[in-house]
Formats: structure tokens, sequence, C-alpha cells
């Protein structure tokens, strides 16, 4: 009598069963990376647009001109449902320059307005003495908070 060699089903089945949950968990993985990857992205850009409003403002070396008046500083706003972050010279009678800057992978949870004011007055955070920059991506909310004197802390996660 000749054997044939050759697997059987059992085998087949045993094999396609342990590939499916090698490719199902490297999958899962990967996608759970790349959710980390978007919120330090979106996290570190946020930080460097304030920090760079508040190195503006600090500097206080915006021109205003005599037609807008004295310079009051950088102004931050967010809206909610929004991707961008819009910066904006303030001057007393009317605006300088303004820059847009949109986040990859979130939206802002919060509408904000933050006044980085000239040459080292800190910041107008409203009636609070913080103000919190919630952004989302559906699943979670994460939270930048600004102190009046203009400290910033990555508060990470803040909920479900």
């Amino acid at each position: 009598m000749l054997l044939k060699s050759g697997y059987t089903l059992i085998e087949l089945l045993i094999t396609v069963t342990i590939l499916t949950i090698l490719v199902t968990t490297g999958v899962t993985a990967y996608g759970r990376a790349a959710e980390i990857q978007a919120i330090k992205s979106d996290t570190e850009k946020i930080i460097e647009v304030i920090t760079r409003a508040q190195k503006t403002a600090t500097s206080g070396k915006v021109d205003c001109t005599e037609t807008f008046g004295p310079y009051l500083g950088e102004r931050l706003t967010t809206s909610i449902g929004s991707r961008s972050i819009t910066v904006t010279s303030t001057c007393q009678n009317g605006n300088g320059e303004t820059h847009n800057y949109d986040l990859n992978s979130f939206t802002f949870a919060t509408a904000n307005t933050i006044i980085f004011r000239p040459l080292n007055q800190g910041i107008n955070t409203g009636a609070t003495s913080t103000q919190n920059l919630d952004f989302t991506n559906g699943n979670a909310t994460y939270r930048i908070e600004i102190e009046r004197s203009g400290t910033l802390k990555s508060l990470g996660k803040i909920s479900l």
C-alpha cells in the first residue's frame, strides 16, 4: 500500500486559526499604535502653537502701525468641532497678522479665547486661574491646561 504525504484537515484548520489570531492581534496593535501617535502629534502641535504665541507676545515686537494702535498681545482662539487653532496679533484698534494651524486627527471639544499679553504680563484666562483646551477624537477627550502665569500642562486623557 502506497502512503501519500500531506496535511490533514485538522492540521490545516489549526494553522489557519493560529494565523487568524496572529493577524488580528497585529492589526489591533497597529491601530492602537497609530492612535497613540496621533494623540502625541496633535498634543505637541497644540503646545508648539501656544509656545510660539507666548514667545511672540513676550517679545512685544509686533508692528501694529499707527493705524491699529499699540500692541496688546497674541489672541489664540478655538471653536467646538473645529480642527484649527487661530492666532491673531491683536492691536488696540484692530488686528495684525492671523495664522491658522490645523490638527491632524482631533477636533476641539471647547471654545477658547486666550490672550497672551506682551512683555511678560501673563495671559488673560478670563475669570478662572486656568484655561483648558480640550480636544477629542470621538473615542476620548484630552486636555492641555494653561495657567494664568503661562505654564502649560498636558493632562492627557480626561474622559472616555
